[in-house]
């Protein structure tokens, strides 16, 4: 079984798949906004899927921006 889309939650993707078939969204398409960061050079690195700021600099994600992701609330 595939990850689920962050943006739609479909699963049954094909093997391989670089788009969600359901809405199209890039699967393993969530990069670091800031150009400056190293993840950023001659090839960006994608950041985890579900990460809300990136694990190198602390910038916002494109799926945070976009707000197809938020962040994850403690529970007390």
């Amino acid at each position: 079984m595939n990850n689920p889309c962050q943006r739609c939650g479909f699963e049954d993707h094909e093997e391989n798949a670089k788009y969600c078939q359901n809405c199209g969204l890039e699967l393993n398409g969530n990069y670091c906004t800031n150009s400056e960061c190293e993840l950023n050079t001659e090839i960006s690195v994608p950041c985890a899927e579900d990460a809300c700021y990136c694990p190198n600099c602390g910038t916002g994600t494109t799926f945070f921006k976009e707000g197809i992701i938020k962040p994850y609330q403690l529970k007390e």
